[in-house]
């Protein structure tokens, strides 16, 4: 062939080359591309059905509200509560009651493993506030300025439960059962993400599996009874954004020794580290230190 038709055919090739190279490098982008999409599903699973649920309008109207899991749920062992429902983003969670062991079995559901809650939820509350929901509106409606109540128990009865990722947004979460009849045995055996906006906490209860615990920065009150009860916590951090420490929040520690505190003034329970009799003296100093006039027998 001529020199013309020897460029031509080698201008040719060298084309096929860069679009064959151009169409791998798309392929493999879009390869990796849906390998990362469906490691991010797989990591957090698919989205339950919005007929797990009942749920409802906030009083605002632009959120939705869920009440309770219903008794015919099929989520199976791992939950992913829904970020929105009909349109609507979910903005709260009520129901605590609808996780437990028993009432699976009781509807042929397999024991919860994971949850993992949205980020759009800003609200995680009491069951028995449910019936009215659709009065609520914010964290403040359900008693987040002014009133710290002892909340129902999240999760009891959740014996195979490993993981459960609460919303980054939330500001109190309902505290959990640990080592009671038909309830979470071992608090180390489960990876909890916390929410990172977290401010009021709930604490543990009962659990016999932590010996050192450390406060999230960023915690203003720690709730009444929120680690009752800890059999084997021998040290606890208190973080320098701790406000309020409520009543009994720390009662039958019997291990702990070592409390570490803030330097500034803290308001108290009248018995907020009642019956905790290894604490020394210069444990109880320190705690004194910062406003506490309790007893720690």
């Amino acid at each position: 062939s001529s020199g013309g038709d020897s460029a031509a055919e080698l201008k040719e090739a060298a084309g096929a080359a860069k679009d064959a190279l151009k169409s791998t490098a798309k392929t493999a982008a879009g390869a990796a591309k849906d390998a990362v999409k469906n490691t991010g599903n797989a990591a957090a699973g698919k989205p339950a059905e919005a007929s797990d649920f009942v749920y409802g309008l906030n009083k605002a109207k632009n959120g939705v509200i869920i009440s309770r899991v219903r008794d015919d749920a099929k989520f199976g062992a791992h939950l992913v509560v829904p970020a929105e429902i009909e349109g609507f983003p979910v903005v709260a969670f009520l129901d605590e009651s609808g996780f437990n062991d028993f009432y699976a079995k009781q509807n042929n559901r397999p024991p919860l493993e994971s949850v993992v809650f949205p980020d759009s939820i800003t609200y995680m509350g009491n069951f028995s506030i449910s019936d009215k929901y659709n009065e609520y509106e914010t964290h403040e409606d359900y008693g987040y300025k002014g009133k710290y109540e002892y909340d129902h128990c999240a999760f009891n009865g959740c014996e195979s439960l490993k993981r459960i990722v609460f919303p980054k947004n939330v500001k109190m979460v309902p505290p959990i059962w640990v080592t009671m009849t038909n309830s979470i045995k071992n608090l180390k055996s489960i990876d909890i993400t916390w929410p990172e906006a977290l401010e009021i906490w709930n604490g543990f209860r009962n659990d016999d599996s932590i010996t050192e615990l450390v406060i999230p920065n960023g915690v203003k009150i720690i709730n009444s009874n929120s680690f009752n009860n800890m059999k084997s916590l021998t040290t606890v951090t208190i973080p320098d954004s701790v406000e309020v420490i409520l009543d009994e929040a720390f009662n039958d520690c019997p291990q702990l020794s070592t409390v570490n505190m803030p330097a500034h003034a803290i308001t108290y329970g009248p018995q907020s580290f009642s019956n905790c009799p290894k604490l020394g003296i210069a444990a109880q100093k320190a705690i004194k230190d910062t406003g506490y006039t309790g007893s720690f027998k």
